[in-house]
């Protein structure tokens, strides 16, 4: 399995929201903080598996940013 990620920056406060969901969707990723204070963390998934990651992250209701590495 090939390994993609997307980055992203989001109010802190959201940041544990994601997390949660994102653990309750079993095998859809992996959450990391990269920067609290900011806002920034990676999602990590497989390569057969971000296409569910994207609609999960397109069905927020706040604002994302997607950033570039």
């Amino acid at each position: 399995m090939c390994e993609e990620s997307v980055k992203l920056q989001v109010q802190p406060a959201n940041i544990a929201f994601i997390n949660w969901i994102i653990e309750g969707c079993e095998h859809v990723g992996v959450v990391s903080t990269i920067d609290r204070k900011e806002g920034v963390i990676v999602i990590r998934s497989t390569k057969d598996m971000m296409q569910e990651l994207l609609l999960i992250i397109d069905n927020f209701d706040f604002p994302v940013v997607f950033l570039s590495d």
